[in-house]
């Protein structure tokens, strides 16, 4: 398997950035047939900045594996 970075970076971002969340920072990686995907970004707060938190920073991680063979 062959991963181009760029393209599965820029797919990831747009995907997110899609979904409300400003500017993610994404890092994709590869190892054998696996490939893992993390993300952080800072989200503004609606009720909670009522009480003073304007902001918090959320990260996610997610893998995805190829399968090889016929079912």
């Amino acid at each position: 398997m062959v991963l181009n970075r760029g393209t599965a970076t820029a797919r990831a971002t747009t995907y997110l950035t899609g979904l409300g969340y400003p500017q993610p920072v994404v890092t994709v990686s590869a190892d054998g047939l696996t490939v893992n995907v993390a993300s952080r970004s800072t989200v503004e707060t609606k009720m909670l900045s009522l009480i003073g938190i304007r902001d918090f920073d959320i990260t996610a991680t997610a893998s995805a594996s190829a399968v090889t063979g016929i079912g």
